[in-house]
């Protein structure tokens, strides 16, 4: 018995999330590794104010690269939850 976990013909609206998370991949800079627990930064959690200062320079938690991933997703008329 085979399993396919991932389809070999993705559907247009599956190559679009896999875009669009792959934008907010690239435009939220995550932290490599827990150094500092507490940070001021990491209070956002307005997707826009983590874009702009992920372009100054911040790094982030997992868990806003999922609020930006979850306000685009919703824009975009996909149901995603917090």
């Amino acid at each position: 018995m085979r399993c396919c976990i991932a389809r070999p013909d993705p559907s247009p609206s599956f190559d679009r999330l896999l875009r669009l998370r792959d934008w907010v991949h690239r435009n939220v800079r995550r932290i490599k590794e827990v150094t500092i627990l507490f940070e001021d930064r990491w209070d956002a959690h307005d997707p826009f104010d983590i874009l702009d200062l992920s372009m100054q320079g911040c790094r982030f938690r997992c868990s806003h690269f999922a609020i930006v991933l979850r306000s685009v997703l919703t824009a975009c008329g996909w149901v995603a939850r917090h």
